[in-house]
């Protein structure tokens, strides 16, 4: 329900409502979970907990933050009927749990100290 008060959810009224939407999040990854757990070490349990994330790299751990979104587009964004398709969007939703979120990149104006100033472009801000 979390992912679907936000605005990235792209959650409208035509979707149907809020409530079973997240009901066939919670009943539709479970029965995808061998294929998500061969591929991508992502356990879920037949209760739909989710037990583990895929381990993309050593000593990260994204931001929890976006799980909830994250698990919405597993179900809606991912075409599992199509082979290819389904193991590239997988990976696509993935990557985008995984990247830093959108708010830790600014203009490169920012002259403060806690930012890193990466060829003239990009600021990465620096949270401390």
């Amino acid at each position: 329900m979390m992912a679907l008060e936000l605005p990235e959810s792209e959650w409208n009224e035509t979707n149907g409502p809020k409530e079973e939407m997240a009901r066939f999040v919670a009943e539709f990854l479970p029965t995808k979970s061998e294929m998500l757990q061969d591929l991508f070490s992502m356990q879920i349990d037949k209760n739909g907990n989710l037990l583990t994330i895929p381990y993309l790299l050593e000593d990260y751990v994204p931001s929890f933050e976006g799980l909830p979104s994250y698990l919405l587009r597993l179900s809606s964004n991912v075409n599992w009927e199509e082979e290819e398709e389904c193991f590239d969007t997988i990976c696509i939703e993935t990557s985008r749990f995984y990247a830093f979120p959108k708010y830790s990149f600014e203009s490169s104006d920012d002259d403060s100290e806690d930012a890193i100033d990466i060829d003239g472009e990009l600021t990465i801000k620096v949270f401390t």
